[in-house]
């Protein structure tokens, strides 16, 4: 299991890059603020970014995710309940509901539907981290 976190951008947001320690595979987590440290992150550690995971729409946790897919094609993962606030053009969007699973490599996270801060708010477990 492979899990980074960066404090990003002028709300002290945090972004995270999970996955795969194996496969070098790796989500980013809510991309927001700095894009260019996050590509710059995953680069300097031979991490290839396949998926962005979004927790819930608002734009400190996704203010990143145009600039992210201008550079790579890749899906995002967001609520079902989400989806109706936040759809960028073009992106390959890939619905989640409760207790889905995504796969990283070969790291297993879960989605977790957590509504109250937005309809569609979710958390994604890996192993013992709650995200």
């Amino acid at each position: 299991m492979y899990i980074q976190q960066m404090e990003i951008g002028s709300m002290q947001n945090y972004v995270y890059l999970v996955g795969d320690k194996e496969t070098k595979e790796v989500a980013v987590i809510d991309p927001a603020w700095n894009v260019k440290k996050i590509l710059e992150e995953a680069q300097k550690n031979s991490l290839k970014i396949v998926a962005i995971l979004i927790t819930h729409d608002h734009p400190d946790h996704t203010n990143g995710v145009d600039e992210i897919l201008n550079e790579l094609e890749i899906p995002i993962y967001i609520s079902k309940h989400e989806t109706k606030y936040f759809i960028p053009p073009n992106a390959d969007i890939r619905e989640t509901g409760d207790g889905d699973t995504i796969l990283i490599g070969n790291e297993k996270i879960k989605c977790i539907h957590t509504p109250g801060h937005t309809p569609g708010g979710q958390c994604f477990l890996l192993e013992n981290y709650l995200f």
